[in-house]
C-alpha cells in the first residue's frame, strides 16, 4: 500500500523524483500557487511531461501557452486536449489568435 503525499511533501518530491507523484498530486501542488505564476506554470509543464496522454494536462499546457501569446506552441497540446467544453473554448482562442 502506497501512502499518498501531502502537498508539502509533494513539492519536495517534485524537485527530485517527480515520477513518484500522481497527476492529481501535481495538480494539488499547482493549486498552492497563483494561476499563471512561474511556479504554477512549471508544475503544469511537469504534469504534461509526466502524463503526456492526459487530456487535462494537455489542456492546461495549451492554456499556459495561449495566455503567453504563443498559439503555435499551444497547438500540439490542443490536439491532445480532448473534447470538453474547456478544450473547445481553448481551440476557439487559438483560432482567434491565428487568424490573419
Amino acid at each position: 500500500k502506497i501512502k499518498p503525499f501531502d502537498v508539502e511533501e509533494a513539492k519536495e518530491i517534485m524537485k527530485t523524483k517527480p515520477q513518484l507523484l500522481s497527476l492529481n498530486e501535481l495538480f494539488m501542488v499547482a493549486q498552492t500557487y497563483e494561476v499563471g505564476s512561474k511556479e504554477f506554470n512549471e508544475v503544469m509543464e511537469l504534469a504534461v511531461r509526466m502524463y503526456p496522454e492526459d487530456e487535462t494536462a494537455n489542456l492546461n499546457a495549451a492554456i499556459i501557452r495561449l495566455n503567453n501569446g504563443d498559439a503555435e506552441a499551444a497547438k500540439p497540446y490542443l490536439d491532445r486536449a480532448g473534447d470538453s467544453k474547456e478544450a473547445d473554448a481553448a481551440r476557439k482562442a487559438y483560432e482567434m489568435m491565428t487568424i490573419q
